[in-house]
This record gives C-alpha cells, sequence and structure tokens, in this order.
C-alpha cells in the first residue's frame, strides 16, 4: 500500500508558516523592533542533513531534505518522513540566539529542561501555527525540532498527528535521537 505524501506536503506549510515566529519578525510595521531583530541574528553554518541524518535514519526517520532561509533570520533546515504515526519533523539551525527565540510571545513555553548541559525549551506554537518546537540553545544560534499536527476540525487523514501533546511527544523522540550526535556549536 502506497504511503500518501499528503500529511508530509501539509506538514511543510505549516512549517513554513512558523517561519515568522522563529525569525521574530513583526508584522507591525515597527521598525526599532525590524533593527532589533536584524541585529540579532548570528552566522550558522552547521548542515542539519549532514549532523543528523545517520541517527534519523536508524529511527525509520527517511527521506531528508535540505532547505534554506535567509530572511530575517539565517536558517538551515533539514526535513524528515515518518510513517505511523504520519508526521515530517523538521530540524532547523537557526541563527538567532537561544534567549530572543524563546522570548517569542507567540511561543508559550510547556516545559524548560537541560538536556545534555543545554537549555532546552519544549514550546507550543499554536497561537501562529499548528506546531510543536523544541529549541536548544547551542551558540552561537538554536537548534530547533519542529512537529505539526492536523486538528480534527481541519480534516486530519487516518495516522496523522491532531494534538499538540502528540506532536510534542513526537518532537521529543526527536529530540532523543539526536541528543547523542547534538553539535558543540552552530
Amino acid at each position: 500500500m502506497k504511503q500518501s505524501a499528503a500529511p508530509a506536503i501539509r506538514a511543510v506549510i505549516a512549517i513554513g508558516a512558523l517561519a515568522v515566529v522563529a525569525s521574530g519578525c513583526s508584522d507591525d510595521g515597527d521598525t526599532a523592533t525590524a533593527s532589533i531583530t536584524t541585529a540579532t541574528t548570528v552566522p550558522v553554518s552547521v548542515d542539519p542533513c549532514e549532523q543528523f541524518t545517520a541517527a534519523m535514519a536508524g529511527s525509520e526517520y527517511t527521506s531528508p531534505e535540505r532547505h534554506d532561509g535567509t530572511s530575517p533570520t539565517p536558517e538551515l533546515v533539514c526535513y524528515f518522513v515518518h510513517h505511523d504515526p504520519n508526521h515530517s519533523p523538521s530540524i532547523h539551525v537557526v541563527g538567532k540566539p537561544y534567549d530572543a527565540v524563546v522570548a517569542d510571545k507567540r511561543l508559550v513555553e510547556r516545559e524548560h529542561r537541560t538536556v545534555a548541559g543545554r537549555d532546552v525549551s519544549i514550546g507550543d506554537a499554536s497561537e501562529a501555527t499548528n506546531l510543536c518546537i523544541i529549541s536548544i540553545d547551542i551558540p552561537p544560534g538554536t537548534l530547533q525540532i519542529r512537529v505539526g499536527y492536523t486538528p480534527p476540525a481541519m480534516g486530519p487523514l487516518p495516522g496523522d498527528i491532531t494534538t499538540i501533546d502528540q506532536a510534542c511527544a513526537e518532537a521529543e523522540r526527536v529530540l532523543d535521537i539526536i541528543t547523542p550526535v547534538l553539535p558543540d556549536h552552530l
């Protein structure tokens, strides 16, 4: 039986919609906010596909695909595909300091913890889009794991993740998988 690509496509669309949250972009036209955002970006160079593909493949995550973004925050992204449950987690190397990322008011922290000596914030981005986002402090930027979900009112397919709790459980699973290979710096 062939798996549908629809869950992966919906997840990629949802992740793209969250670019505004991750970048800290302001939609109110406030130039002071824009200049602060620009001033807090940092260069990043770790390729998330190269860094994490082997670990992810060992846990049934397939089809790594690299995408990069530069506006307004530099970002290197690797998307993966998983079936049962159907979702497309992504790992983002974000060129913005951890404190600035987790301070975004559209990201509600569900839990803070330390993993492998690093600050980790598990956040709910439901106010902006249907994602659970785990942010990991790895200077000079932030490593993020993003997992989307399709609420029941949006007509999910059988096997789709449908709640923030399920999305965060899957994001935490990815965190457990990649923790042994976290880089020292981004």
